[in-house]
């Protein structure tokens, strides 16, 4: 009798004729969705692109892909070229996975100056996964995009990448909500680590900053965190149009480092602009050296 109960078949044969329909119902709509998601695998620059579309893992056999100079497919309803950068956008794309095979060996590049590397335009559960990105312009250029652009978009999840300057930023957000950033490295970038605008939610957990010329920018009502990270020979001093602090929030957010570990970092000050919204606790911290 209990364990009759306990399985919600002690009723009327009506309770049970509803739900196994229900039950049945439930199959076929994750066999739908199932059906629905493709997983696709590509070798070239060209594939890619022409690969990229909502409910869709991409996966990415090692190679260089370089984006610049593609045309983009007829009528593609997910790509376009920014108007001002002339970079590519991906658009209105939801449930997209990029992966690559080996981070190590696979990577996405752009040489133009002025483009982020890869750029998101309202879109949302977005994963980027095991890669390599940047920009690889002539020597001595200076970038003038970041590495990674995400504009009115949310749910994004970015994990083992390698993100690498000499763009910008590793991260540019503009209005996104809910991003988390895991098990990754952002270097050699020549503005900071990572720049947000009204953006919120946003997550950086178990990662490498390192040799980058900046830190943390974060303006409007921008929230984030950095858990259990390392920030190692990043020099704020070299910032030119941002914050010379390795942290700063310009506005009413705020900004939380905790668990994490500061190493050999120079700049005017660890906190800067809106010091009062930063928030640091149970962090290691070790020979750096601040101007004032």
């Amino acid at each position: 009798m209990l364990i009759q109960r306990a399985l919600g078949i002690l009723a009327t044969g009506a309770l049970i004729a509803i739900t196994v329909p229900q039950l049945s119902g439930n199959l076929s709509l994750a066999q739908a969705r199932s059906q629905r998601h493709q997983t696709i695998y590509v070798n070239t620059a060209s594939e890619l692109l022409k690969a990229i579309a909502p409910h869709r893992t991409i996966v990415l056999r090692p190679n260089t892909y370089n984006l610049s100079g593609l045309a983009v497919p007829a009528n593609h309803p997910y790509l376009e070229r920014n108007k001002d950068t002339g970079g590519l956008m991906i658009k209105n794309v939801s449930h997209l996975t990029l992966r690559g095979e080996d981070v190590r060996a696979t990577k996405i590049v752009i040489s133009e100056l002025a483009p982020h590397v890869l750029s998101f335009q309202d879109s949302h559960q977005i994963q980027l996964e095991s890669l390599e990105i940047g920009h690889v312009p002539q020597s001595h250029a200076i970038c003038l995009g970041a590495v990674l652009g995400f504009h009115s978009s949310k749910n994004i999840s970015l994990r083992d990448l390698n993100l690498f300057g000499s763009g910008t930023f590793g991260l540019w957000l503009e209005n996104t909500q809910q991003l988390n950033l895991d098990n990754s490295v952002i270097k050699e970038c020549s503005q900071g680590i990572a720049f947000l605008s009204e953006s919120r939610q946003i997550t950086f957990r178990n990662s490498l900053f390192v040799d980058n010329a900046g830190g943390f920018n974060l303006w409007d009502h921008s929230q984030a965190r950095v858990v259990g990270s390392q920030f190692i020979h990043n020099q704020a001093l070299k910032s030119k149009d941002y914050s010379k602090a390795l942290l700063s929030v310009k506005g009413p957010g705020r900004l939380q480092i905790s668990h994490s570990q500061l190493t050999d970092n120079h700049a005017q000050a660890l906190k800067g602009e809106g010091a009062e919204h930063i928030q640091l606790f149970s962090n290691y911290m070790h020979r750096n050296h601040y101007s004032r």
